[in-house]
């Protein structure tokens, strides 16, 4: 059986009241999204890793996931809300 995670971070993090994407920050060194990915990447029960990302931070996603996971991760665009991120995922 595979065991497969999903990462919904297409969000516009407006409640967080920040001026760019909150996934984006770092926080000690490390973005949100890095922090998200990592505890996944070290649990040997995860194959692989799906994000959801909004167009708009797709490419600044994908440079974050070359650098750390080891895991395999796909990178999917996320939908206009969180149930349709996961739709999308899912697919």
């Amino acid at each position: 059986m595979k065991t497969t995670a999903i990462i919904t971070a297409a969000g516009k993090g407006s409640r967080a009241k920040l001026k760019g994407n909150k996934l984006l920050e770092k926080i000690g060194g490390k973005t949100v999204l890095e922090r998200t990915i990592l505890p996944f990447d070290y649990d040997e029960r995860i194959d692989e890793i799906i994000i959801t990302a909004s167009e708009e931070y797709y490419e600044d996603y994908k440079k974050i996931i070359a650098n750390v996971a080891n895991t395999p991760v796909r990178l999917v665009v996320g939908g206009e809300t969180r149930t349709f991120s996961v739709l999308n995922a899912l697919n």
